[in-house]
This record gives structure tokens, sequence and C-alpha cells, in this order.
């Protein structure tokens, strides 16, 4: 793994985001969880306001 094909697939990710073809399926369900606990904060927080 060269540091060049790391930074190619960093970027990658960015542009796209897309988590479950670049990482295996634990992570991107990590990742899943991870959005759905954030949105469930938000949204938790909207409602106190």
């Amino acid at each position: 793994m060269t540091i060049e094909f790391i930074n190619k697939l960093q970027y990658h990710h960015r542009v796209t985001g897309d988590d479950f073809n670049l990482y295996p399926k634990q992570s991107g369900l990590k990742f899943f969880f991870v959005c759905v606990l954030g949105a469930f904060m938000f949204l938790a927080i909207a409602i106190k306001i």
C-alpha cells in the first residue's frame, strides 16, 4: 500500500461518500449507525428548541 494509493482512496471516499464499497460491511454498518444516531440527536435538540 503506497501513500499515493491511500490518498486516492481517501479522495474517492470524500467525493462519493461510498462507505459500503470502500470498507468492510461491519465498518459501513457502524458508519450508518453513527449517522442515524447523529440524526436522532439533532431531531431531539430541534424538538427541545
